[in-house]
C-alpha cells in the first residue's frame, strides 16, 4: 500500500497500525494531496491482504515482528543492558 499512497499518490507518509488488544487496525496517510486515490487503495486493502502470497519464512518474520511490537518493555533499559551500566 505504501508505494501506491506515498510514492505514486504523493502523500508524505502512510501506514497500517494494529492494536491487537482492542481488536482493530487503522490505515492512515499524512499530508496526502490525492486522498481520492488513497481511499480507493484503502477500500481494496482487505482483498489485497487476503491474496498475498507469503512463504512460511515471510510469515514467520511478520509474526515475530508484530509480536515484538505488541509487547510492552519488560524492564527498564538499564536492567537488561549490563554493559550500559557497567555491571
Amino acid at each position: 500500500m505504501k508505494p501506491a499512497i506515498r510514492y505514486q499518490g504523493g502523500a508524505y507518509d502512510s501506514g497500517v497500525d494494529f492494536y491487537i488488544p482492542a481488536g482493530y487496525f487503522s490505515l492512515w496517510s499524512a499530508a496526502d494531496p490525492d486522498i481520492k486515490s488513497t481511499l480507493e487503495v484503502f477500500a481494496q486493502a482487505g482483498s489485497a491482504i487476503e491474496g498475498l502470497s507469503l512463504t512460511q519464512k515471510d510469515l514467520d518474520g511478520y509474526i515475530l515482528n508484530a509480536y515484538a511490537q505488541a509487547l510492552p518493555p519488560a524492564k527498564a533499559w538499564e536492567a537488561v543492558c549490563g554493559i550500559c551500566t557497567g555491571t
